[in-house]
């Protein structure tokens, strides 16, 4: 590929950006171009707080670019990484998905009907709590002895706090062996944390609710 963009799903969640962010670096270290398609419009409250903590404003700009301005340049050459998503209609970009003609598949959410047409690699499990387990994987059993940054890893780590409940839910030997490959990585349990935790405003609502 000439270029690679990584694209997860509409309403992005914290696991969505982790396991998206950990591909931006894996394709980043391999020699690729690298851009995230992201729409902070598209995105969850507490991710866009996440995304904006960790990083400076111009290491995001240079880091994304707008599914609209990605339609315009995408070619043949350019490779979409789909993450934590297979099915278009839900993509952060219906349009975007439908107009790549190489798509690569990582999630962790059982196939369903609707699915992308002819993508040149599929790696969906379902028994995986999270897209950032799988990414988690992907980085360490490589030959390739690829790193993340600390702050990459602690937003994994939240992603795979999120969808497992804080290891309550969907949690196996995988899920326990990814979180250890992103503490090696400098994951810090506080900072993951701190990104799930409720608004004092947003705790009284649903409380009143």
């Amino acid at each position: 590929a000439e270029k690679v963009y990584v694209m997860g799903h509409k309403d992005m969640d914290l696991d969505a950006l982790g396991s998206a962010l950990g591909l931006f670096e894996f394709v980043k270290q391999v020699g690729k171009k690298v851009q995230l398609v992201y729409d902070e419009r598209l995105v969850e409250y507490k991710t866009k707080k996440a995304f904006k903590q960790m990083f400076a404003r111009d290491e995001i700009k240079e880091m994304t670019i707008l599914p609209k301005n990605a339609l315009e340049e995408v070619t043949e050459q350019s490779l979409l990484i789909l993450t934590d998503v297979h099915k278009p209609s839900i993509t952060l970009s219906r349009k975007f998905a439908e107009a790549c003609s190489k798509v690569a598949i990582i999630d962790h959410h059982r196939r369903g009907e609707e699915f992308i047409e002819a993508p040149v690699y599929v790696y969906i499990e379902p028994a995986a709590s999270s897209a950032s387990e799988l990414v988690a994987e992907l980085i360490r059993y490589n030959d390739k002895r690829l790193e993340i940054s600390e702050r990459v890893a602690s937003i994994m780590l939240a992603g795979i706090l999120l969808d497992t409940n804080y290891y309550r839910n969907k949690t196996g030997q995988r899920t326990y062996d990814s979180s250890l490959i992103l503490k090696e990585f400098g994951a810090d349990n506080l900072v993951a944390d701190s990104f799930l935790k409720e608004e004092f405003e947003e705790y009284s609502l649903k409380i009143k609710i």
